[in-house]
């Protein structure tokens, strides 16, 4: 009789069925961090809205045109934050902006001196919002869409 050497047929078996486990727990768990990811790329990029605000008003006493509502705003910093959230790797909507006085919608000509900004975040169920505002304020919580051009 020889003495083989090797590996018997339920030993692979038993690896095979361990590493499809393991393969199995990392895939459902990957989606959670790569929503994670992008939440915090999103919150961000929100995060430099206020920045960019903050010294567009130094310059002009206003927010007029610095959101878009109609497609159009003079304001680059605001362009590319929407454009970051909307590319296709990131999946964002175009965040929900609020701008005040007398109407509480961006539009350009009104003297708009109150802003707020707030996106759909991806990891959390149920829905949960991020919202920034222009006094510096930023909140996260379920409900917390713009509202009268201040995070609720």
């Amino acid at each position: 009789m020889q003495n083989q050497k090797g590996f018997t047929l339920i030993e692979l078996i038993i690896v095979i069925a361990i590493i499809a486990i393991l393969a199995a727990v990392i895939l459902i768990n990957i989606g959670v961090y790569i929503n994670k990811s992008k939440d915090a790329a999103a919150t961000g990029d929100l995060d430099g809205l206020f920045d960019s605000s903050t010294k567009y008003y130094a310059s002009n006493l206003n927010y007029n045109n610095f959101f878009a509502t109609s497609g159009v705003s003079l304001n680059q910093d605001y362009v590319n934050v929407v454009n970051a959230l909307a590319a296709p790797s990131m999946g964002y909507a175009a965040p929900v902006t609020s701008c005040s006085e007398p109407t509480h919608n961006c539009v350009s000509g009104v003297s708009e001196t109150r802003w707020c900004a707030s996106i759909t975040l991806k990891q959390y169920s149920p829905t949960q919002y991020f919202c920034v505002d222009s006094t510096g304020t930023k909140k996260q919580g379920i409900g917390e869409t713009c509202a009268s051009a201040a995070c609720p």
